[in-house]
């Protein structure tokens, strides 16, 4: 871990309250992903990763799971990560 990087454990809503609300990315609950996943801005997580995440501020909502290695300055977590944040 990161120590610029920001974690939050719980869902608390789209975004905590530090980031705008706007939405650039948005990975679905039926969705698997597996592969390298980079964008700016905020990605919302519902479904499942196998890989590496890359954003400016990640949340993993309660459906979401990443396998793999997550870097972004802020994260929300709350669903299950299995590898680095």
């Amino acid at each position: 871990m990161r120590s610029s990087t920001k974690i939050y454990q719980g869902y608390f809503g789209m975004f905590s309250k530090n980031k705008s609300d706007k939405l650039e990315s948005f990975l679905g609950a039926r969705t698997v992903f597996e592969g390298e996943l980079l964008g700016k801005g905020n990605l919302r997580i519902d479904g499942s990763i196998q890989g590496r995440v890359k954003a400016d501020c990640v949340v993993l909502s309660k459906t979401g799971v990443i396998k793999g290695e997550v870097k972004a300055a802020e994260i929300i977590v709350g669903g299950k990560v299995e590898g680095s944040l």
